[in-house]
């Protein structure tokens, strides 16, 4: 059996499975929000203001309290679109998704467990089964 053979059937799995699915859907759907892209703009228009306002800048920490507090009430109001929010979602569940299947991979590898998944513990996890 070859090697490259096996990456292409999982490479097809992970793009059948429900994580990937998922991601696409609630992205297509994030993409054509036009609400959602603009709450996106903004924040992203945000971040890049106050990168470029902080160039050759010392902040003191009251200053840096303020930047890291207003960037945060940018991302709440951003996180809190539904587009956006299930999106974000998707996101996490497929990069679970991925974290797990590279973790078995190199628990195979290096014998040596990456994190808290492992073959050793599928009987108590349903994350990649």
């Amino acid at each position: 059996m070859d090697i490259t053979e096996k990456a292409k059937e999982l490479g097809q799995m992970i793009a059948e499975s429900s994580e990937y699915k998922r991601l696409i859907k609630a992205e297509m759907t994030q993409n054509n929000d036009q609400e959602a892209q603009g709450l996106i703009k903004a924040y992203n228009d945000k971040r890049k203001n106050i990168a470029e306002n902080m160039k050759g800048k010392e902040l003191s920490q009251d200053e840096m309290n303020a930047v890291k507090e207003d960037l945060q009430k940018a991302f709440n109001t951003l996180s809190e679109n539904l587009t956006v929010k299930e999106f974000i979602a998707a996101k996490k569940g497929f990069d679970e998704l991925m974290q797990s299947v590279n973790s078995v991979i190199a628990y195979y590898v290096t014998g040596e467990e990456q994190s808290n998944c492992s073959p050793s513990k599928c009987s108590s996890c349903s994350g990649c089964q």
